[in-house]
């Protein structure tokens, strides 16, 4: 048995379309587990990684959501990226506000 495949084979087995398959990759519904880059820059899927999502839909979608926390969660706790945040700000005092 052959551990990944292509996007074209794997759409052939599974039912869903490329488009489909790359949608669940490009919005990291697929994590870095099922799909994975070969040296030659193709996008392959490992067929254990895919069959692990399928069975349990549920822990994978709440290792993303986790994700999206976590990510989140360093965003604002970072002092350099709230310091950042703060200098982007345009702050205009009232009293320089026009039709003030």
């Amino acid at each position: 048995m052959i551990k990944y495949k292509t996007i074209s084979a794997m759409a052939q087995e599974t039912g869903y379309s490329e488009k489909a398959i790359r949608h669940k990759i490009a919005n990291g519904i697929w994590p870095d587990g099922i799909k994975i880059k070969a040296p030659d820059g193709r996008i392959l899927i490992s067929v254990e990684g895919y069959n692990q999502w399928v069975e349990n839909i549920s822990g994978i979608k709440n290792m993303r959501e986790s994700t999206i926390r976590a990510e989140l969660h360093s965003d604002l706790t970072s002092p350099t990226k709230a310091n950042n945040s703060s200098r982007r700000m345009n702050v205009i005092p009232i009293k320089n506000r026009v039709g003030s």
